[in-house]
């Protein structure tokens, strides 16, 4: 019977043993669920507290800005003039003809070298043989035939000069070098002419802009702080004239004597140019 009591003496005090500790797990789970949702509800509020920071950091006000056009023109004077070289001989024989052309090329490239005209100025613009047939009319037969003339070379040379004071003097000088024709006076423009004179009619018409801008943000009470953009809405560039006709030896050795070189004029031609400005204002 005593042995019975201390037995049940020890189960009971396992069972306590066991209760606390049980006790004590749930206790612990409870305190790391209580930490976790305290952090998931931390984070929860410090990231709403960040997206709110954020957005009142965020400017209220967006950029405000003001675009207005401007406009320059300029009067321009060609300052480049291109002359029209047509060598071309004739001949039965191919070979003959082929020569003859290349001698009479070989003469007018050196009134080129003699005139210091470089060769970066001179340009073939074609080169052609052909045969050569014109029909005649024979009286016997009351009919026409077609009759074969030889063989024609043709080697056509375009020069730019910047000094369009040579031109008549190259003109002399190259007809009278054997069968050679001037075509074609052509005046125009040279690209860093064309680049200059766009650069500085773009710089005038902003500055159009920016007085009309300026004037618009007096009235209005604001100031202009910087430019966005500019864009160029139209250029225009006049076009190169042309003056085609034909001279040639004939038109300065006839009637014995020397004729008086051409004179050629190419006047003068307006240039425009507009944009459009976009500048960013602030009130004042």
């Amino acid at each position: 019977m005593h042995f019975n009591k201390s037995k049940n003496s020890r189960l009971i005090l396992t069972l306590h043993i066991a209760i606390l500790y049980c006790f004590m797990i749930l206790k612990t789970l409870s305190l790391e669920s209580k930490i976790t949702m305290n952090t998931k509800i931390s984070n929860a509020l410090n990231s709403f507290s960040t997206e709110s920071t954020l957005q009142s950091q965020t400017p209220l006000d967006t950029e405000h800005t003001l675009s207005l056009s401007g406009s320059a023109m300029r009067e321009v004077e060609t300052n480049l003039i291109i002359i029209g070289i047509n060598i071309e001989t004739l001949n039965l024989i191919l070979k003959d003809s082929f020569t003859q052309n290349s001698q009479t090329s070989s003469r007018v490239t050196k009134v080129f070298e003699q005139m210091g005209i470089p060769k970066n100025n001179i340009t073939t613009t074609n080169y052609e043989i052909t045969p050569v047939y014109e029909n005649e009319y024979f009286q016997t037969n009351n009919s026409y035939v077609s009759v074969f003339k030889g063989y024609q070379v043709k080697n056509q040379l375009a020069v730019t000069l910047s000094k369009k004071r040579l031109a008549a003097d190259l003109m002399d000088k190259v007809v009278l070098s054997g069968p050679v024709l001037i075509t074609y006076v052509s005046f125009g423009f040279s690209e860093g002419f064309i680049k200059s004179v766009k650069d500085s009619l773009l710089e005038k018409a902003t500055l159009n802009s920016y007085e009309s801008a300026s004037s618009i943000a007096k009235t209005l009470g604001i100031s202009i702080e910087d430019v966005k953009l500019i864009s160029i809405n139209d250029f225009q560039w006049p076009m190169s004239n042309q003056l085609n006709f034909q001279y040639e030896k004939g038109n300065i050795s006839g009637a014995g004597a020397k004729m008086a070189p051409p004179t050629f004029y190419s006047g003068t031609q307006w240039v425009s140019i507009n944009v459009g400005v976009t500048f960013v204002i602030v009130k004042e």
